[in-house]
């Protein structure tokens, strides 16, 4: 995960619904959001970390980040600059940071199309949805990491598709890597 891309996403989304929004419905939204782009361009939006828990699929970095207990002080700190929880809600303290740069217009389409008909769900309706998805697990109280190779099969694709798509992130990991490291020196 990115942490100046979750950020970009997090905020477009909270715009799109006047600044703050219910956080359960907001990470089952990005995850169906990553699902959709999964199936569409065989990669995700938030780059996160899938898990099955007793609502339904989760963004586990998302989660913990919103829960304020990101394992990278780093990541948090910067996190809790730009949004705080209020009981359920996820709200912006900067609702006139509009930068989406780290998304591009094919990520930014799918968010708006799942916010659009999602937007009016409620929360159990939403629960309901992620139980019928036939990636999810019931964790009985924990969580349960789901392979994104999971999600790609249940999404239809062969197991020759999802050998590529797997090694083409892994390289993409890689690339990003050495570039990160390259550029930090």
């Amino acid at each position: 995960m990115e942490i100046k891309k979750i950020i970009q996403i997090v905020n477009y989304l909270l715009k799109l619904n006047n600044e703050s929004f219910n956080y359960t419905k907001l990470i089952k939204m990005l995850y169906l959001a990553d699902r959709a782009f999964l199936e569409k361009y065989n990669d995700t939006i938030t780059n996160d970390t899938f898990c099955s828990m007793d609502n339904g699929q989760v963004l586990s970095e998302l989660y913990d980040l919103i829960k304020g207990k990101d394992r990278n002080m780093r990541n948090q700190t910067l996190w809790d600059t730009f949004f705080e929880t209020e009981g359920y809600d996820l709200k912006t303290l900067k609702p006139e940071y509009e930068n989406v740069n780290e998304l591009n217009d094919a990520e930014i389409e799918v968010i708006r199309q799942i916010n659009e008909k999602y937007k009016n769900y409620s929360m159990s309706q939403l629960i309901n949805l992620h139980h019928d998805l036939p990636e999810w697990e019931d964790p009985k109280g924990s969580s349960i990491v789901t392979p994104t190779e999971k999600i790609l099969t249940e999404l239809g694709k062969s197991q020759d598709e999802v050998n590529w798509i797997m090694q083409e992130q892994r390289l993409y990991e890689k690339e990003k890597e050495f570039l990160d490291n390259c550029c930090s020196e």
